[in-house]
């Protein structure tokens, strides 16, 4: 198994940064331009995935994987409060529905697509305070420099589909949770059958890197939609320790 990136800030040095809205991860600024074509392939398959950003200011009640996501999320933390790392966060799905349902979380809003989060930023809960702590720009087919080790849990539900990451990239992004660090993730179950999780899964099992994941098989749309039918696994598992962590 190719090993996962390594990553060189820590927590301390994150929380001395000044913090804006939305941020850009220094790795993003140096894109080749092989690079930035792939980035702007995978913003246009992200687009033909999702529904029109114009539908997506609401929490959309087709969205059966982002609400089975928050349950299991609320079930979770039992009201603790938390850092969290939305990474694909899109227009803001998962965290309207984290901000209502699990108050208090602290979460960040991670994706490529600038005008996706913007729309995200405008994710209020109903007292009016916003569902995000912070929105961040960044490539999560690249290191996350500014979050290593950062978050106690990471959570997704639509971010793992075909055209977008795959299996090696969230074993990766496991490095931006902290050790016993946990993760919550919705895989679109064909994407699981074709792009090798199970097998490189398995392999981060082996060193030792993740904890053994359960997975909960769900709808991913209800039946009012034309994409009823598709299966998702929502994946939980643990970041496991490494020697610099006991």
């Amino acid at each position: 198994m190719t090993s996962s990136s390594t990553y060189l800030v820590g927590k301390d040095e994150i929380k001395s940064a000044p913090k804006t809205p939305r941020k850009k991860a220094s790795t993003a600024t140096s894109r080749s331009k092989s690079g930035a074509q792939s980035t702007k392939s995978r913003e246009l398959n992200f687009a033909q995935w999702a529904p029109p950003t114009d539908e997506r200011v609401d929490v959309d009640p087709e969205n059966v994987l982002a609400h089975r996501v928050a349950e299991l999320v609320a079930q979770e933390t039992s009201g603790q409060s938390l850092e969290v790392a939305d990474i694909g966060c899109g227009s803001g799905a998962l965290g309207r529905i984290l901000g209502e349902s699990s108050p208090h979380l602290q979460i960040d809003g991670i994706d490529i697509s600038k005008s996706l989060l913007a729309l995200a930023e405008k994710a209020l809960r109903s007292d009016g305070t916003p569902c995000y702590r912070d929105l961040l720009d960044a490539d999560l087919t690249k290191p996350v420099y500014f979050a290593a080790n950062h978050y106690d849990l990471l959570v997704s539900s639509g971010l793992f589909v075909p055209g977008l990451l795959g299996a090696s990239d969230l074993v990766a992004m496991v490095q931006t949770v902290k050790a016993r660090g946990r993760v919550i993730v919705g895989i679109d179950k064909s994407h699981f059958d074709n792009a090798a999780f199970k097998i490189v899964i398995q392999e981060a099992i082996w060193d030792k890197t993740i904890t053994e994941p359960t997975y909960t098989e769900v709808e991913s749309f209800d039946a009012s939609s034309d994409r009823f039918g598709t299966k998702a696994l929502i994946a939980q598992f643990s970041k496991v320790p490494t020697l610099n962590d006991l």
